[in-house]
């Protein structure tokens, strides 16, 4: 992943979904970024975050939906990457809030 607007922004051993670490956001703009290839047969992008926490596929913000599964600080939620299956994307985790939060566990699955 890649990090703009560092400012309070990183990983952390805190809070954490699942294994030791999670990326956090402090400060409105924060954006992590990563290059991927939207699997075809698993267009659903699946994680766990805090609140205030965008998904985009590039500058376009994904539509983000509660999966019902919550754990403590941690929410769910899917966005669905159908439109980009197959091709690569820059994948954004934006904070566009000034509110502390955290994302983990980030994964591509098959539609339900």
């Amino acid at each position: 992943w890649d990090l703009t607007f560092v400012n309070w922004s990183g990983v952390t051993n805190t809070q954490s979904h699942g294994g030791s670490n999670s990326a956090y956001t402090r400060q409105s703009g924060s954006k992590f970024t990563q290059t991927v290839t939207v699997p075809a047969e698993t267009p659903i992008l699946t994680y766990w975050a805090g609140s205030g926490t965008v998904v985009q596929a590039g500058n376009t913000a994904m539509t983000s939906v509660k999966t019902g599964r919550a754990e403590g600080i941690w929410t769910q939620y899917k966005a669905d990457f159908s439109a980009y299956a197959g091709k690569t994307i820059q994948l954004v985790i934006n904070n566009p809030a000034v509110v502390s939060t955290y994302f983990d566990d980030l994964a591509f699955v098959a539609k339900e």
